[in-house]
């Protein structure tokens, strides 16, 4: 899981093609994140300051829920020079 909030377009478009998480697997979140903020990088890899990170490869099919949340994540690595 990069993102605890659940904010990534496949989280829906994917949630029926998915064999192992469905979007409703997001309540399982819910009880690691406790009363702690979505959003912190700490909890949610997505919103890390990403530039110091070493070089880093990403699976994900396009079925997947988290393929959006793979993406964003990329983008954001290859942004600030990760090599991806």
């Amino acid at each position: 899981m990069l993102d605890l909030e659940g904010t990534g377009e496949s989280m829906l478009t994917n949630s029926g093609h998915n064999p192992l998480f469905k979007a409703g697997d997001l309540k399982l979140g819910k009880y690691y994140l406790g009363q702690n903020d979505p959003r912190d990088p700490r909890i949610s890899p997505l919103y890390a300051d990403l530039k110091d990170l070493s070089p880093i490869v990403i699976h994900v099919g396009t079925d997947e829920i988290l393929l959006s949340d793979s993406i964003r994540l990329a983008e954001k690595a290859r942004n600030v020079g990760v090599d991806v």
